[in-house]
């Protein structure tokens, strides 16, 4: 079993569960909102609208909202074979519609040879034909079936009850610019089709300690935390207004712990990485014996007056993109435009997460690359100014930072940039995903600061190739991997410009200017209660609350005039014995069932208004093709009318044997 199929059985068992744990000993456990999470959890849409539809009432009237943090194309649940797709999305009615099939025994030896590998081009091609009239509507743009297309599908056929979106609005709007394709490739066209509802998530990152003396760095049993009496715990304090009152003592205490850092790692041998290995990790995580041990490229020099620290962190993953982090900062050492002097004293430090990266990897090739690069530019001057911890980085070095750095591909919120505000350290970002939603960039230019809080590129980096001036025509008699390279290459040389200069203007920075920026970072109200700055002036629970759930904040019932629909659900997965005529009968039931004149009013009684309150949360962390009925139309008339044309049309359907 593939692990879609494995998730989408958990999903569903999740669904079954939901009724058996409403009983006074699981206390009565009965939510009416349901928040999911990415594909491995996309199968119980499917699987609750069945069950409405087949009459189990339990399931009338819940809200399901999906989410999306990666519509990215590698992580979509993207499958060629009908056979294959349809063991995750089919529930027991489909399970059972198959097993009355006339072709189910065609199918079955289909399956059968295809699971040995045997199975001809032919054969697949006809297995999915059969299968088409249910699983069709979940195709991509290029003609794959597609888990990541469920939400989209159960937003039009059952507009009142499913929604959709991804986390902040920026991400929202990536994801259906065909400039960005990339963000959710396959997928462009079916999000800039409905309406999706894509809110800035928030943070509250309890985790960094830094106001705790006796807290570890890392996982403890390093050399850092054996030294941590020498890092100065500060506690950010705020007036009635929410303005900070003790800037100057914070900025104290993080250039004693920027002296603290540099210098542990500049009392180690240049020449012996084990030495700052065993710096950040504990001996079962260096230890040279393991597959994959934790190891450091590169070295800090020992402090000097006036050195400038930037940071970055994150898991070890091609998401990330630490090759442009390390691309940029050779280019901003390569400016003649900047003083050597500044140069000097700028020192870049990076780490991962808890894992490390494999030997092969693209990326951990190109970082070793670039800081080898750096390590030799210019006989050596910039051998100390350059450090990749690869394995678990300690965010509670934020601490330290005059900046921190991040250059991911893609960042559907990002939620390290928000833990860089708890550090006071200012921001340098790639602009994407969430990144223009709470980061306020100082425009190039500028000098003065006042509200802003960091730095964001011109450009996101998923680019269209050809606004970087590839042409389709060169790359399509390309293999796959080798398009695929010339355009990550591409964008990664135009990205690491926009963050050379970036890097160049935070440095520039007069004193004043800095302190107003980290004073800034300070007073961004990040927590998922506060975050209104973000959400056009509504929190983020104040809008999940209101526009996902339509539930009304204060009294956990529904929002007045946006009662629960309580009219069995439609089907998400079609029936295997569809016709063209069947399939827009659908698309009028779905529309019928959206309009709000038809919603039945739920009354405000004390247990029903306990259940609007609760929400469960699952996960693993358009228009929707209806055979050849094309779209689920805005209205009933355009669809009758649709309706009678297509009546003259052959069924989808086809009979094999």
């Amino acid at each position: 079993m593939n692990s879609d199929a494995f998730y989408a059985d958990n999903a569903k068992a999740a669904v079954d569960a939901m009724k058996k744990l409403n009983k006074e000993k699981h206390g009565n456990f009965n939510p009416a909102s349901i928040w999911l999470h990415d594909r491995f959890s996309f199968p119980a849409i499917i699987e609750i609208s069945d069950r409405s539809a087949l009459g189990d009432k339990y399931f009338n009237g819940l809200r399901m909202h999906g989410t999306y943090h990666n519509p990215g194309r590698s992580y979509q649940g993207a499958y060629d074979q009908g056979l294959e797709f349809l063991r995750i999305v089919a529930g027991k009615q489909t399970i059972q519609e198959l097993e009355n099939h006339p072709d189910y025994e065609l199918l079955k030896q289909i399956d059968a040879r295809r699971l040995k590998g045997k199975a001809t081009a032919d054969e697949l091609k006809k297995a999915n034909e059969i299968l088409a009239p249910a699983i069709d509507r979940f195709k991509d743009s290029k003609g794959t079936y597609n888990m990541t297309k469920i939400p989209l599908v159960g937003t039009i056929i059952n507009p009142y009850n499913v929604t959709s979106g991804t986390v902040s609005g920026n991400y929202g709007r990536e994801m259906m610019n065909h400039n960005t394709y990339s963000i959710a490739d396959g997928l462009t066209d079916d999000f800039a089709t409905i309406k999706t509802i894509n809110i800035t998530n928030g943070s509250n990152p309890a985790g960094l300690k830094l106001g705790v003396k006796e807290a570890n760095f890392g996982l403890g049993g390093n050399g850092l935390t054996a030294k941590k009496e020498g890092f100065a715990t500060f506690t950010p304090e705020y007036n009635s207004a929410g303005k900070l009152t003790n800037l100057d003592k914070i900025l104290t205490a993080k250039e004693n712990n920027k002296k603290w850092l540099i210098n542990s790692i500049g009392a180690t041998d240049p020449n012996n990485p084990l030495e700052r290995a065993k710096l950040f990790f504990s001996k079962d995580l260096y230890d040279p014996e393991k597959g994959r041990p934790s190891t450091v490229l590169g070295y800090l020099s020992p402090y000097e007056e006036g050195d400038k620290l930037i940071m970055g962190w994150g898991r070890p993953d091609p998401q990330k993109g630490y090759p442009t982090t390390f691309e940029a900062f050779y280019k901003f050492l390569q400016d003649p435009t900047i003083s050597e002097e500044t140069k000097k004293h700028t020192k870049l430090i990076v780490g991962a997460g808890k894992d490390t990266w494999s030997d092969g990897a693209r990326d951990w090739k190109n970082i070793k690359k670039y800081i080898t690069k750096i390590q030799s530019m210019d006989k050596g001057k910039y051998k100390g100014n350059v450090m990749y911890v690869n394995g678990l980085f300690p965010n509670r070095l934020v601490g330290c930072a005059d900046y921190t750095l991040f250059t991911s591909v893609f960042e559907p919120c990002g939620l390290t940039p928000l833990e860089s505000y708890s550090g006071g350290a200012p921001v340098i970002s790639i602009k994407t995903g969430g990144a223009p939603d709470f980061i306020e960039s100082l425009q190039s230019g500028k000098s003065t600061v006042t509200t802003e809080t960091g730095f964001l590129t011109t450009n996101p980096y998923l680019r269209n190739p050809e606004s970087l001036g590839l042409k389709t025509e060169d790359l399509v008699s390309k293999s796959g991997d080798e398009a695929f390279k010339i355009v990550d290459d591409a964008r990664r040389n135009a990205a690491s410009d926009e963050v050379a200069q970036c890097i160049k203007q935070a440095i520039s920075l007069d004193n004043e200017s800095y302190k107003k920026m980290v004073q800034n970072t300070f007073e961004q109200n990040i927590s998922w209660s506060g975050n209104t700055k973000y959400n056009g002036g509504l929190s983020a629970d104040i809008r999940y609350m209101r526009e996902v759930f339509n539930i009304d904040e204060k009294t956990m019932t529904p929002i007045a005039g946006m009662e629960r629909n309580e009219k069995p659900l439609v089907r998400v997965i079609g029936d295997l014995t569809d016709t063209v005529k069947d399939k827009v009968k659908t698309a009028i039931r779905a529309i019928e069932h959206s309009k709000p004149a038809e919603i039945i009013k739920e009354t405000t009684e004390s247990a029903k208004a306990t259940r609007w309150g609760k929400i469960i949360t699952a996960g693993a962390v358009g228009v929707v093709a209806l055979g050849t009925a094309s779209m689920v139309y805005l209205n009933a008339k355009k669809a009758k009318d649709i309706e009678r044309h297509l009546s003259k049309s052959k069924s989808t359907f086809s009979k094999v044997g």
